[in-house]
């Protein structure tokens, strides 16, 4: 039996009131009258609904042209009391909680209703619109036992509609236990954790929704074993009951890290204690956050370390992911973790040049806005070209008729004797480097920096070179070469996480071991096949970086061109030139490791 618990007496009104009816009231003759009731429905949620009391209904009524003939969006103002004169003729009559657009839910529930009519001439026509409820119920409830048990521990229960407008909710003990959705499948999912830290976390998709249909979430204590699920199906209330069954002090759990790079991470597990103590079952899994299937990932288990690690590839570049350790049941540890971003090696192409008074630099003039105290500029790329200014020459510089790729620049340098008063000198090679160059030592040496700061794992240097080494004529001590060989280029690239770049001091012969230093993650440098002269043309080269450590971040880039490999030690040819161009960081997802 229906139970009614609105009635709207629609009465007979002036023209004023209803002027929206038009043509309706062109002829008393062709006039008959309305009256309607709003019931609302006893097949689902009656028992569980029946303080419900909508506060504002639209009201909508059509001819059976569909041309709308009266509407509100408050039909307590509008129609309650009221009785409507409408022209003989059939007619639909469609009601809405007032704000729901078919999608809307969680916040509370909607009713609808709908049904036709037949006006005829002088007589009173009654409409029984029987509204029900629009979207889906869903109740969570957790048991008091389970609760004492928990103790000091902790639940979160989600769930998440298919429709992806509407966000989802999260039910936990004395907060919200009550909440709509609109007719889509829904995803539960929930997480214990212990007292001791141990997490214990499932899903259970629920399909073939519909409207009307009462979900009932009952979380209940299990004192031993693996936790499952039992429903029970009223199907005269449409109504659903869940009885999820979990250990609160559940000893599944495990240690999880992640350590993402661009396009790969690595996965690892420790510690890792699961409740049917057969490991051999547990996988990774992963997604892209806030999406809905999890893929598996090729895992390795060591049963007797109690952990598992996995690599997985093909990831998208700076995107955030949620993985899990699972033996395909139970989700005995969750993470996420957010992929790195490729940061490109600024001014790579070396199309870009600016002259700062006399000193030439490789960068674009829209970022020369530092300086130091000596007025030298400080950038991402720098030579020794402040030092040589002091002589007027430039030994590093754009070349545009020497280039790899067409229309653009490539950076010449060019190793020289650059005198100073006509007196006084010094060799200079030509050379290009990351960092700043801080200051000269008299006409011996220089001060600089090397490193500028960069984020990201790379894990070769690809570009192209052009090599002609001179004859050295400038010999060191401290360097193998000897006048009359032929001076030797060099490439080389290496990740620091040191606080600050490296301090070079040429004078003191303060330089970077590069095979010792403690804060080189990697480091890889130009073979010797790619060595030595290019024959006038030009020679493409891929530098691997080798790590020393796959987990650190680094702080800075080095990278290092120099027409005289030797340079650093005033020892080199004043003939040699080499051109550099189309410099670019390779991000793969297999980084050489350093043996």
């Amino acid at each position: 039996m229906k139970h009614i618990y609105y009635i709207l007496v629609i009465s007979v009104m002036a023209f004023s009131l209803f002027s929206c009816q038009g043509d309706e009231l062109e002829s008393k003759d062709n006039v008959g009258y309305l009256r309607v009731a709003l019931e609302q429905s006893t097949e689902v949620n009656t028992k569980a609904d029946v303080t419900y009391k909508p506060k504002q209904m639209r009201v909508v009524i059509k001819n059976a042209d569909g041309v709308e003939k009266f509407a509100t969006n408050d039909h307590t103002a509008d129609l309650e009391g009221k009785e409507l004169s409408l022209k003989q003729g059939e007619y639909t009559i469609e009601a809405v909680s007032y704000g729901w657009d078919g999608n809307s839910g969680a916040d509370r529930a909607y009713y609808t209703g709908k049904t036709t009519v037949t006006i005829e001439k002088g007589k009173t026509a009654t409409a029984n619109l029987v509204c029900s409820l629009a979207n889906v119920k869903v109740t969570v409830a957790f048991e008091q036992a389970f609760l004492d048990k928990l103790g000091n521990g902790s639940i979160k229960v989600q769930v998440k509609s298919a429709t992806s407008s509407v966000t989802p909710v999260d039910f936990a003990p004395n907060g919200t236990s009550v909440a709509y959705f609109p007719v889509s499948d829904l995803t539960v999912a929930y997480t214990v954790v212990s007292v001791a830290g141990k997490t214990s976390s499932k899903e259970l998709p629920i399909s073939k929704v519909s409207a009307k249909d009462h979900y009932i979430l009952n979380f209940k204590n299990q004192s031993t074993g693996t936790g499952n699920v039992t429903v029970t199906v009223d199907p005269t209330m449409n109504q659903y009951t869940y009885d999820f069954t979990v250990d609160p002090n559940a000893k599944n759990g495990a240690t999880l890290s992640a350590n993402p790079w661009s396009q790969f991470v690595y996965l690892t597990a420790s510690d890792i204690t699961l409740d049917s103590g057969e490991l051999s079952s547990l996988k990774f899994q992963y997604r892209i956050k806030d999406t809905e299937t999890w893929m598996d990932v090729a895992t390795t288990v060591n049963a007797a370390e109690y952990s598992a690690a996995a690599t997985l590839k093909g990831l998208t570049v700076a995107t955030a992911y949620e993985y899990r350790l699972t033996d395909g049941e139970i989700s005995v540890a969750t993470g996420e973790f957010t992929t790195e971003t490729e940061i490109a090696l600024y001014n790579g192409s070396f199309d870009k040049w600016y002259t700062n008074g006399k000193i030439i630099y490789a960068i674009d003039q829209a970022d020369a806005t530092q300086s130091d105290s000596n007025d030298y500029l400080i950038s991402f790329w720098d030579s020794g070209n402040p030092g040589a200014s002091m002589g007027n020459a430039n030994p590093t510089s754009g070349e545009s008729t020497i280039v790899h790729t067409s229309g653009g620049m490539s950076a010449k340098l060019a190793s020289q004797f650059v005198g100073i008063g006509g007196i006084l000198g010094q060799f200079a090679a030509g050379n290009l480097y990351t960092g700043h160059f801080v200051t000269t030592i008299g006409t011996s040496g220089a001060e600089l920096q090397f490193g500028s700061s960069f984020t990201s794992r790379p894990t070769q240097l690809h570009g192209y070179v052009h090599y002609t080494p001179g004859t050295v004529d400038y010999v060191s001590d401290k360097a193998p070469l000897a006048k009359g060989d032929t001076d030797q280029n060099d490439i080389y690239i290496a990740l620091s996480d040191k606080s600050a770049p490296y301090t070079i001091n040429t004078k003191e012969g303060t330089f970077i071991n590069y095979d010792t230093d403690p804060n080189i993650i990697a480091y890889g440098k130009l073979s010797d096949a790619d060595r030595g002269s290019t024959n006038n043309a030009w020679r493409e080269f891929t530098i691997d970086l080798k790590y020393r450590d796959l987990s650190r971040q680094p702080k800075y880039i080095i990278i290092v061109a120099s027409a005289s490999r030797y340079g650093d030690y005033f020892e080199g040819s004043s003939s040699s030139v080499m051109y550099v161009d189309d410099f670019s960081l390779i991000y793969g997802d297999t980084p050489q490791v350093q043996e």
